[in-house]
């Protein structure tokens, strides 16, 4: 299986050509934030970004969709979002979609096995334009490896299992079969444009 997030470094692979993952796993958890196979996890990141990323060294959480982000108290948590940033339909990253995403996980309505990574958060604020707010309930030590989480634009957060997401991340979802999922390569995400396209197959 290669390894969703290293197939760029590939010299045996040329500019502008699609590139065939063979994953395992089911190609629906994918599409949406259900994936908990590591396969699966590693191509939802593709198309999707979160607050901060894992350092891939050292396991750190570093700046990604959010620039930065300082500690006011042990429960309050501001962060600041990387202007310019748009989802893969264009629309702007704000405020509102990272509190929405956060709402939508933590709700038993949706079901997401990740809801445990927001438990613990009391509410999601808006600070300014570009400015959110995490306050917590309880302390939790993991919170900002926790906000590795994908954001979802405001509208679709709540959307049930299944239905496709728009997403931060540096390729948007092209043709969609059984079998394979198609990625296309796109400006205005949270990484560079990719040099080519890739298909995920199972």
């Amino acid at each position: 299986v290669a390894c969703a997030m290293n197939i760029f470094a590939r010299s045996d692979v040329r500019e502008g050509q699609t590139v065939v993952i063979v994953g395992i796993g089911f190609l629906g958890a994918i599409l949406t934030r259900l994936a908990t196979d590591a396969v699966a996890m590693r191509v939802t990141r593709l198309v999707h970004a979160g607050l901060v990323r894992l350092d891939e060294r050292t396991l750190e959480p570093v700046p990604y969709a959010a620039a930065r982000w300082g500690w006011v108290d042990d429960r309050t948590l501001d962060l600041e979002l990387r202007p310019g940033l748009r989802f893969a339909s264009g629309a702007a990253l704000g405020p509102e979609d990272v509190c929405a995403t956060i709402e939508a996980l933590g709700s038993p309505a949706l079901g997401s096995p990740h809801r445990a990574l927001v438990a613990s958060i009391a509410r999601c604020e808006r600070r300014g334009e570009l400015g959110v707010r995490v306050v917590l309930g309880e302390p939790r030590a993991t919170l900002l490896t926790d906000l590795e989480l994908p954001i979802l634009r405001r509208d679709q957060a709540a959307s049930p299992p299944g239905t496709p997401l728009d997403g931060l991340g540096p390729f948007a979802l092209g043709a969609v079969s059984e079998s394979a999922v198609s990625l296309r390569a796109r400006e205005g995400g949270a990484l560079p444009r990719p040099g080519r396209d890739v298909v995920v197959r199972v």
